[in-house]
């Protein structure tokens, strides 16, 4: 069994320094592949200005390494 988690967009396993952001629909998904898409409150959908929120994959993972 593969217990690796990947980028639903790029497939690519995280590490636990890459850089994610939440898609609504897609989930946890590497910031660089979210680039240029629209922001939106992830509890309403509703387009917000600003930049996406940005953080470490080690921040969600359960790898404790």
């Amino acid at each position: 069994m593969n217990d690796e988690h990947r980028c639903p967009i790029c497939e690519r396993a995280f590490t636990l320094t890459d850089k994610c952001s939440t898609d609504i629909e897609l989930g946890i998904c590497h910031a660089e592949c979210l680039a240029g898409s629209p922001v939106v409150d992830l509890e309403t959908g509703e387009p917000v200005a600003g930049p996406a929120d940005v953080y470490p994959y080690s921040e969600v993972s359960d790898d404790k390494r």
